[in-house]
């Protein structure tokens, strides 16, 4: 859906966001040519200004006016819902405090009943203010909307905690148990008891404090007679989660006290302990019934490192009859603190706590106490370094923005950190550290304060560590000015440690008396080791802004296995537009180009778009759109396409996803054909966050991305998947860790052919590219390298792509010179393998290692021997020459053919029914040659062969030829699958398994074919070898030269498919179906 600018703006003054005065004021403000033209740009512009969030701008987009502002509160984004809510991040316009509000879903808000219970939740969570509960600010109505107001945490639940991290320690589990119990003391005090103790309603935050969530299902025992509680429930609705439910609930919930939250919490106890719940059952009834009737679970049968004295409590707190367990939270907070480390711990009391935390510490600061006692003098130190006029603001900024091809990075992870650039204060919150150093106070001790001056902006691209604990910004709480950090600490010993890139690294110890404040000053140095220049590079003076250091360049010039032919060059305004044009996937035959564009003619703010050309050397045709089956309403970017052009892998912010922007897939078979619907790779791929430019390998058994997900380095890093065959199900994602990520973001990977080169974009003297490079594929990544004034400026440079050949490297930048935002430019180059010789290799390498597959398909079972080598190097021993004799000889361990002689062709002496059959081949230009499959010594070399056709496409004399004629193909009845790139004059693997009647090829690990023989029988040519079921290779001599060497075979036995054929086939079937293959064949 496209809408126009007048109704966007319209649209936008409607939601109460910004006024048409305030949209007028903004657009005068823009330079003129940064004017919007249509509803994207504006939206862009309004993002990168702050004026907007994403959420906002396409809510608006989408027409949805209603509920962005709700009274003194606008929405900023989603956090998640449910059956009785939808839960939102807002800010309070005149406070700007960030909050959690949660509002009536609008299909509710006709039934009474619906809007009675969040009522009532309203007046229950306004009785609780507890340290581990979250607090509830404010509640209200606006224009039919019913909202509450609560505390905004940036945190994590406990079910989604041990979903990921898997059973918690003892230690860890206890404290976050007993620090619920703690909240729902209170609230029993308060008369209210929650009924829906659950993991999933446990959130701890940063620190580690646990807060109690949802007092949705909150019983009040005060105030509220037996009559309305039953007109609530009276539908027979189960108020709670039978997972977590006491007996007595199941049966009368209108009735329930403080004790069925203890065995809720016990319940809850189990599953951080242990990842499961106590009871299962394949049915609700079932469930519950176990709840009733079946044994206590025993915790140390699945723990046995859990305390007896722990395990007493915990079958006290599951007991049956209520009568039986602890009588209320207090006891129980005693029985569990008894249990930590196997000693008894006096229990602290519940302290009855302050309405507003950031109020109540002003008012102690009038009154010049902290704590109950006078805080010292702030202590100061300073930090030897020297201050630097450069911030990551701008640059990390314009990452965020929407028209730099991809979301804001990908801003779940890094709206905290850009968030800090307009904070008023902040607290920094950090995980629990073992041991004393870096942990947070208890109740009785006095904190003490870390005061750092350190501007927001200059926090963007650093890493800031306590006591070996990676630390977060939460700029929602405890401000003080956009120019200072704060961080509260135990006291202690502690050290710190801020790396910033481009700055030496600091790193100071110090101690912390209670109550002490300690103010360090830094002062950023830089960094004395720059990256050194590559050869060919001289460093002077030149135009400005046109490198990364006013660097001067000549070429060639090479850094590492990468060579520089020339300068970045524009791909022109064919390509380019007056928009966003990014994230550039070239085909195998560099005759398609794939991109993502929000230029006009789209189908949604960010589409992907094609051009293509009749020659790898020939110029652009305008582009095309991929159409609605591809693109979608919302923002589609990145593609990559396959080296045989029949796979597209991008992302997408579309329905249907688990997160804000999921990876797809869709395929086609062949290049004539349109694409399928995009399908989305799933919960193995994609998280709830964001996971984003995609690149598969060129044997499509890995996959490469970023994302913003929980567990990596730093705000975006990059990832991995890895699958067994191309049909087969990804496994979950590893992070390719410190080596190549930072603190920092890492973006859009780019593989070459072999694997062992990987391009990405990262922070520099603008966005820049960097390499690092493996020995092996299962080597570690070498430390990253910038690729220098060679491509980076001073400006952008994002998205590398590197065409499957190596030569010819792609990207997209702002520097000055293009037609729009972004512009696509390419540069030529050679990629130099290990071995010194030019060119990308393929997946793998024959002559190394002949059993390495050099794709998906492994034939290591059913062999009826080993592989073996079909020529010794010396001369023509097991081949029987048919036709000219002296056309064949072997030159340097190769089989050659001379060019000017008579057609003729080599057959294996020895005949082969089964096998897999893999070589090497070149030929020179305009060459032409073939693979004959069993074969005959009698018949001749042009007649009635079952051939693999082997032919330079690129000549001019064979251009007019059919599909059927071409390289890779079963010449003259099926065509291949993808064109070859570059066919003369370079070493191409080949690898040709013929089963039974199943024939399929891959070159340079592409597949170029895979047929069933029989379905040719009566095509009407006269084919002896359709009808044999064995007979020799043959290689092909056609009068124009050709080359072959490292020819392996691997007899299989003949019969039924072995194994890993059988898994094959049952991931290719449950692909397209979207299911799971249940039952899978062992290995041999």
């Amino acid at each position: 859906m496209t809408i126009s600018l007048a109704h966007f703006r319209e649209n936008l003054v409607r939601s109460g966001l910004l006024s048409a005065a305030e949209l007028d004021a903004f657009e005068a403000s823009l330079p003129p040519e940064q004017r919007p033209r249509d509803a994207q740009t504006l939206a862009r512009r309004l993002i990168r200004a702050g004026k907007l969030t994403r959420y906002q701008a396409a809510a608006v987009y989408r027409g949805r006016t209603r509920g962005l502002a709700l009274g003194e509160y606008v929405v900023l984004d989603e956090i998640g819902r449910g059956g009785m809510g939808q839960v939102f991040k807002a800010r309070h316009r005149t406070m700007e405090r960030v909050v959690a509000l949660k509002v009536l879903p609008s299909q509710a808000v006709s039934s009474p009943q619906a809007v009675k219970r969040f009522q009532r939740e309203v007046r229950a969570a306004a009785r609780l203010i507890h340290p581990n509960i979250v607090t509830a600010f404010d509640a209200g109505e606006h224009e039919g909307v019913h909202y509450l107001v609560v505390e905004y945490v940036e945190g994590q639940d406990l079910g989604r905690l041990v979903a990921e991290r898997g059973p918690l320690g003892v230690e860890e589990a206890l404290d976050y148990v007993i620090q619920a119990a703690r909240g729902l003391e209170y609230a029993h005090r308060q008369g209210v008891v929650h009924r829906d103790i659950k993991p999933g309603n446990l959130l701890v935050d940063r620190r580690g404090r646990v807060m109690v969530l949802d007092m949705g299902l909150a019983r009040l025992g005060v105030g509220e007679g037996p009559s309305e509680e039953s007109a609530l429930t009276g539908t027979g609705q189960l108020m709670g989660t039978c997972d977590y439910m006491a007996p007595e609930q199941a049966e009368d919930t209108h009735h329930v006290d403080a004790r069925a939250d203890i065995y809720s919490l016990g319940c809850t106890l189990y599953r951080l302990l242990t990842g499961r719940s106590p009871y299962q059952g394949k049915t609700l009834v079932q469930v519950l019934v176990a709840h009733r009737e079946a044994p206590i679970p025993s915790l140390r049968e699945v723990r046995p490192d859990v305390p007896e004295r722990l395990q007493s409590v915990f079958r006290k707190m599951l007991a049956k009859d209520p009568e039986q367990r602890y009588q209320s939270m207090g006891e129980l907070i005693e029985a569990l603190e008894s249990c930590r480390a196997g000693r008894p711990v006096a229990r602290a009391a519940v302290q009855e706590p302050v309405g507003d935390q950031a109020l109540s510490s002003f008012l102690r600061a009038l009154a010049g106490e902290s704590g109950g006692r006078v805080r010292p003098a702030a202590r100061k130190e300073t930090i030897p370094t020297r201050p630097s006029g450069e911030t990551a603001e701008g640059r990390f900024g314009r990452l965020l923005g929407v028209g730099r091809g991809r979301k804001a990075p990908y801003a779940a992870a890094a709206v905290a950190a850009v968030g800090a650039v307009v904070a008023l204060a902040l607290v920094v919150f950090w995980p629990r550290a073992p041991g004393g150093a870096g942990r947070p106070a208890t109740a009785s001790e006095a904190m003490a304060e870390v005061i750092i001056p350190w501007p927001a902006a200059q926090r963007n691209d650093a890493r800031l560590q306590i006591d070996g604990a990676s630390v977060e910004v939460d700029a929602s709480v405890d401000r003080i000015d956009p120019d200072h950090l704060k961080l509260a600490l135990a006291p202690g010993q502690h050290r710190i440690r801020i790396a910033r890139r481009g700055y030496e690294t600091f790193e100071r110890g110090f101690s912390l008396a209670p109550g002490e404040r300690l103010v360090l000053e830094l002062q950023w140095r830089k960094s004395a080791t720059e990256p050194p220049l590559a050869p060919g590079a001289a460093a002077q003076s030149g135009p400005p802004g046109r490198s990364a250091g006013g660097v001067a360049v000549t070429y060639p010039a090479r850094i590492g296995p990468l060579e520089f032919l020339g300068p970045p060059e524009n791909l022109g305004p064919v390509v380019n537009s007056g928009d966003d044009d990014v994230s550039p996937s070239l085909s195998a035959d560099k005759r398609i180009l794939m991109f993502a564009s929000n230029r006009p003619g789209g189908q949604g703010g960010m589409d992907l778009w094609m051009c293509r050309r009749p020659s790898s050397e020939a110029s652009w045709q305008p582009p095309t759109n991929l159409g609605p089956t591809v693109n979608s309403g919302a923002a589609d970017n990145a593609p990559f396409l396959s080296a045989d052009g029949l796979l597209l892998v991008f992302d997408s912010e579309r329905a249907g996803g688990l997160g804000d922007r999921d990876i797809w897939m869709c395929k086609r078979e062949s290049l004539d054909q349109s694409w399928a619907t995009p399908v989305n790779l799933g919960s193995s791929v994609n998280t709830q966050w964001q996971d984003s430019e995609p690149t598969v390998s060129r044997d499509g058994l890995s996959l490469w991305f970023q994302s913003t997900r929980p567990g990596g380095v730093g705000l975006l890093d990059l990832w991995m998947c890895r699958r067994t065959s191309r049909g087969g199900r990804w496994e979950p994602a590893t992070n390719l860790g410190p080596g190549v990520n930072t603190g920092s973001y890492e973006t859009a990977p780019a593989l070459s052919s072999d694997g062992l080169v990987l391009l990405f974009g990262a922070p520099g003297a603008g966005g820049d590219l960097w390499m690092s490079t493996r020995p092996a594929r299962h080597a570690p990544w070498g430390k990253p390298v910038s690729l220098g004034a060679f491509v980076n400026t001073s400006y952008e440079e994002w998205c590398p792509c590197l065409s499957p050949d190596g030569t010819t490297l792609l990207f997209q930048s702002d520097r000055p010179g293009g037609s729009g935002g972004f512009d696509l430019y390419q540069v030529p180059i050679r990629l130099y393998q290990q071995d010194g010789s030019v060119g990308a290799a393929g997946a793998a390498d024959l002559a190394g290692a002949p059993s390495k597959p050099i794709h998906s398909e492994r034939p290591d079972v059913a062999t009826a021997g080993r592989w073996r080598s079909l020529c010794n190097g010396r001369d023509l021993t097991g081949w029987v020459v048919v036709g000219r004799r002296n056309a064949w000889r072997v030159k340097d361990g190769a089989i050659v053919a001379q060019a000017g002689m008579d057609e003729s062709y080599l057959c294996t002496e020895q005949e082969f029914t089964d096998y897999v059959f893999r070589f090497e081949y070149r030929l020179p230009a305009g060459g032409n040659s073939g693979v004959f499959l069993r074969t005959a010594r009698s018949q001749a070399a042009h007649k009635g062969q079952l051939e693999i056709q082997l032919l330079d496409d690129s000549a001019p004399q064979w251009r007019s030829l059919d599909h059927r004629r071409r390289t890779g193909a079963l010449y003259g009845l099926a065509p291949a699958k993808a064109r070859l790139a570059n066919p003369a004059g370079r070493w191409h693997q080949v690898e040709i398994s013929l089963r039974g009647g199943r024939l399929v090829v891959h070159i340079d690990g592409v597949r170029m074919l895979d047929v069933e023989l029989d379905a040719y029988r009566n095509s009407g040519r006269n084919i002896p070898a359709l009808e044999r079921r064995s007979g020799g290779i043959g290689l092909q001599y056609w009068g124009t030269g050709v080359e072959f060497r490292n020819l392996h075979i691997l007899p299989l036995s003949p019969g039924l498919p072995g194994p890993e054929e059988a898994r094959r086939r049952q991931h290719e079937w449950a692909e397209p179906l979207q299911v799971s293959v249940e039952f899978v064949n062992p290995p041999a």
